[in-house]
């Protein structure tokens, strides 16, 4: 195939997962040859960038969003800098896709959204308790997805088992732009070291999505049965001085920040996620090529593409604090059994390779 031009679009960039597999992708693309560009309207932390290939151009979008002086930066970026692609990773709202659109019109540009959490789910309707409320934003949702998905090349969502959700959610027809790609693992695993009685939390710190608090609840239900193992919590967020309020009182408990979380993975037995809705889990797939055994909530169907049963435990839902509580017990008073599961949980790495990942995106933008 020849080298093109790829730009990733993303709708502000901070740290969490979507900018971590974005650089991640950028930064092999650009090893490879390709012409690469990242354009977000505002970098409010550029951490992340830090360390990928040079050559990588970016664009900050400053000002009001989607107006016509953006149209026109954005225009020109992709025109000065040859990008053949578009890959849109905010998928919703539908005048977002709009805004690309004008700014590539006319031009040989092939748009391709990329969907980084489970279809049918978002912040907003996670937090509408009132059921006419959660219906309206689920319809809100449903219908700016179907515009986006009408006005792209191609439709990418993070499992198999998403295309059905999509197509049921959005009510379209015609499934032939919608392909599935998972994340790559964002990370190298440290060289093997002997692990330590930890349990571990990694991510954002903000309860709609997370839902740290059962990680917290779950802890004080078992650090006096368990006084040799301890919790170590890595990230930050909204809700950070939330959860460390609600934790005082419990032993053996830190709050570490946001912290590379390599070296946590390689030294924890146990990852737990008790998250209501995710869109792949990448912490899943980091913790087990590093030989930490997750623990999770099954509230979303992609964790059965990371998790086996021979590589961890997926917990049914609806959470409760006892029943899930009594299963980390039980992996804690076998630890044979979870050091078997973190051996079987290792090979991981293979499935999803950054290198595997872009042999996947460059073959479906071959195809387009």
């Amino acid at each position: 195939m020849e080298q093109k031009g790829i730009l990733f679009i993303l709708g502000g960039w901070a740290v969490g997962g979507a900018e971590r597999v974005t650089a991640v992708l950028a930064d092999e693309f650009a090893k490879r040859g390709w012409r690469v560009g990242i354009a977000v309207y505002q970098f409010e932390d550029k951490s992340l960038l830090s360390g990928i290939d040079q050559s990588i151009r970016y664009l900050e979008m400053t000002g009001k969003r989607f107006s016509s002086e953006n149209v026109a930066k954005l225009r020109n970026f992709i025109s000065k800098n040859g990008f053949d692609y578009v890959i849109n990773g905010w998928c919703s709202p539908y005048s977002h896709t709009k805004f690309i659109r004008r700014a590539i019109a006319s031009m040989d540009v092939k748009l391709v959204a990329l969907h980084h959490n489970v279809p049918n789910m978002n912040n907003r309707i996670a937090k509408a308790h009132n059921p006419i409320l959660k219906k309206a934003f689920q319809f809100v949702s449903a219908f700016n997805l179907y515009l986006v998905y009408r006005k792209c090349n191609a439709y990418v969502v993070l499992s198999e088992c998403f295309k059905q959700i999509f197509m049921d959610f959005t009510k379209v027809r015609d499934a032939s732009k919608l392909h599935a790609i998972s994340n790559p693992l964002t990370l190298t695993p440290l060289p093997p070291r002997e692990k330590e009685n930890a349990i571990l939390y990694v991510g954002r710190l903000e309860e709609t999505q997370k839902r740290v608090s059962r990680v917290i609840e779950v802890w004080k239900m078992l650090s006096v049965r368990f006084p040799d193992w301890r919790l170590d919590v890595v990230g930050d967020g909204p809700d950070r001085a939330s959860y460390e309020e609600l934790a005082k009182g419990i032993d053996r408990i830190a709050f570490h920040g946001f912290r590379n979380p390599s070296e946590f993975y390689a030294k924890s037995k146990i990852l737990l996620l008790t998250s209501d809705f995710e869109g792949f889990g990448l912490v899943l797939a980091e913790a087990l090529a590093a030989k930490c055994v997750p623990l999770a909530l099954g509230t979303y169907p992609s964790v059965h593409d990371i998790i086996n049963g021979a590589n961890g435990i997926v917990a049914m839902p609806p959470f409760e604090t006892e029943r899930f509580s009594e299963t980390l017990a039980d992996m804690l008073n076998h630890p044979d059994m979870v050091a078997s599961m973190a051996d079987v949980g290792s090979r991981i790495g293979k499935l999803f390779s950054i290198g595997k990942i872009v042999d996947q995106w460059e073959a479906l933008l071959e195809g387009l």
